[in-house]
């Protein structure tokens, strides 16, 4: 008896529990976050709105002869609208077909992509060679044979690299409402960038002069106009030069105020700056990361409950709990990359500045400490640049201990760390094949598109050369790479999360989806045959929406992992033993909240009397 007592403790610390409550987490980052965005927001509508009505200095475009240039409007505008929503309907479609081959072929398309960068590199180099240049040439040469090293030493590994990707597949295909979600998430980046500009326009234009001065006399600026020109012209009594692709002349009650510049320069100071890049970058940031654990917390339910009936539903329920009681850790961990990429955007500035400073004639341009500043300051670049890879990195399994758990970001991160320590060097090379994959749809679907726009550009009368034609089929790559992107960023979701739940404990996708855990378990195995799966270890609570809960019971002050216990009264003849002990007997069942019946059932006798014991191993 002490013998199946510790099996089952053994087991109970290495299962799950499922828990349906949700517990509010990092709240100061979620009020701090809501905060700038309702500051935002208030700017763009107090300011904003203001600044962009209001009597600024008109802009007049005028030609060589000093002529106003026309404004009429485009005709082929609606044939160019039309062609882009054609290819970005097109982009979508191609996207969700790039998902379903990959979920069927996907050790194919591993091996595809991973060949790919090979030849392009081969060629690439081969055709620097032809045009003379040489080190070019030889660097291609050398990441290609790089490339080729890399390739032979994963082979064995390629196969689970596939076996991952497709159940990340199939995870999405199964409830295909994410991408929508995604999409409209997409549109709220959108109006959030035009808001934001709307904010940081109005505090420019607050903080901007109002008033020109020229030998002694002022001028309001609603009264100049900027000209702006290509070729050289006379105006008046003034000869006008230009050198560039546009030039600007200022013009206030007739008399030339400025001949070098705009009328109108917003202007903010560095404190103000910083301030909007670090709301811009930290809201883009959320967002993007909403549908990330939005994702992984659909896929974690559809890991450790099976395909629920309603998918739309799961994907609904995981978004209002990202962006409610997971808002906390997305806000905290946004926010450390945010300021990393503020930091980057404000030092850059710096060195522009500085380099202006350098050119304007100065010796110190040459001098030792300008040289070394100018090398310190790009070596920072650079390891910031590095660090903002890193932690973003960093934060895409972050996250998805976050969703699948209910972890605060700090707790999360402490799992992340562990899970490095453990599977480091696969999980690295993981996502080194799978970022090939994605690459690799990014462009097929761009260059398909591309093909699509300019047969649309031939069928509606455009001609081979026109800037129309050139429009509409930059304008289809771009979409298309896009909308792939799109689609593709949520499957990397799901493959992270799968890797995680796999990691973490495989034997529920054995339960609810054995035909992928056999394929993936089968795959694991054939490059790490003597190494240990884990069956959980009690890390969290993974999320479970409310019509699919289980109960929970306590054992030891603890929740017990993956398990349900129903008290049954003694039977006939029996007697409570002292032990926690199981007598393992009888069929097992599994009921869900809602009652139906599926899988097992274990019973055995506690201190309290027999129990039914629920649970998701097979």
């Amino acid at each position: 008896m002490k013998k199946i007592t510790s099996d089952i403790q053994d087991f109970t610390s290495r299962s799950f529990t499922f828990a349906s409550v949700l517990q509010y987490k990092d709240i100061a980052f979620s009020i701090l976050f809501l905060c700038q965005l309702i500051t935002i927001i208030g700017l763009a509508f107090s300011f904003g709105i203001t600044a962009l009505v209001s009597d600024n200095p008109d802009v007049v475009k005028i030609d060589e002869d000093g002529n106003k240039k026309s404004t009429d409007h485009d005709s082929d505008s609606g044939k160019i609208m039309g062609g882009i929503f054609l290819v970005v309907v097109m982009g979508g479609l191609f996207s969700i077909a790039w998902v379903h081959i990959t979920a069927t072929m996907a050790s194919k398309i591993v091996i595809l992509s991973l060949s790919s960068v090979i030849l392009v590199n081969v060629f690439g180099g081969v055709g620097l060679f032809a045009m003379g240049s040489i080190l070019g040439g030889l660097a291609l040469l050398l990441f290609a044979l790089f490339s080729f090293v890399f390739f032979l030493y994963v082979r064995s590994r390629i196969d689970f690299v596939a076996a991952n990707l497709k159940v990340g597949c199939k995870a999405v295909l199964s409830m295909p409402s994410i991408i929508l979600y995604a999409i409209v998430v997409l549109g709220v980046q959108i109006l959030w960038c035009v808001l934001w500009f709307m904010a940081a326009y109005g505090v420019a234009t607050n903080e901007s002069i109002t008033t020109l001065s020229k030998a002694g006399h002022t001028y309001d600026l609603s009264s100049c106009t900027t000209y702006k020109y290509q070729e050289d012209f006379n105006l008046g009594d003034v000869s006008l030069y230009c050198s560039h692709d546009w030039c600007s002349l200022c013009i206030c009650e007739g008399e030339v105020v400025k001949t070098s510049s705009s009328c109108f320069s917003p202007s903010v100071s560095y404190g103000k700056y910083f301030a909007l890049l670090l709301s811009l970058y930290w809201t883009s940031a959320v967002l993007s990361n909403i549908v990330h654990c939005a994702t992984a917390g659909a896929v974690a339910v559809w890991w450790f409950h099976g395909t629920p009936a309603s998918s739309s539903g799961l994907v609904r329920s995981s978004i209002l709990r990202t962006v409610t009681a997971l808002l906390g850790p997305v806000c905290f961990g946004s926010l450390v990359v945010a300021v990393i990429r503020t930091t980057r955007s404000m030092l850059h500035v710096w060195v522009k500045a500085l380099a202006v400073e350098s050119s304007s004639g100065s010796s110190r341009s040459t001098s030792p400490a300008t040289r070394l500043t100018k090398f310190c300051n790009d070596c920072l670049l650079t390891a910031l640049a590095a660090l903002d890879r890193a932690v973003q990195y960093f934060n895409h399994y972050a996250f998805c201990y976050v969703s699948i758990y209910d972890l605060g970001f700090v707790e999360a991160s402490g799992a992340v760390v562990s899970l490095f320590c453990k599977k480091g060097f696969t999980t690295l090379v993981n996502d080194n094949l799978l970022d090939n994959v994605l690459s690799l749809g990014h462009m097929v679907v761009g260059v398909l598109c591309m093909l699509i726009a300019y047969g649309y550009a031939a069928a509606v009368g455009f001609r081979g050369s026109s800037p129309n034609t050139f429009v509409l089929v930059a304008t289809g790559f771009v979409a298309g790479f896009f909308m792939c992107m799109l689609t593709l960023n949520v499957i990397s979701s799901a493959t992270a999360t799968v890797y995680v739940c796999f990691a973490e404990n495989p034997a529920s996708l054995q339960t609810h989806h054995p035909e992928l855990f056999d394929a993936l378990i089968t795959k694991w195995r054939k490059f790490y045959p003597e190494a240990e799966l884990s069956s959980g270890d009690g890390r969290g609570q993974p999320y479970v929406p409310p019509d699919m809960a289980i109960a929970t019971p306590a054992v030891d002050g603890k929740h017990n992992a993956a398990s349900t216990y129903h008290s049954l009264p003694l039977a006939a003849g029996e007697e409570e033993d002292d032990e926690e002990n199981i007598d393992l007997r009888g069929p097992l069942t599994r009921v869900h909240s809602d009652g139906p019946i599926v899988g097992e059932l274990n019973r055995g006798t506690t201190e309290s009397g027999l129990y039914d014991k629920h649970t998701t191993i097979v």
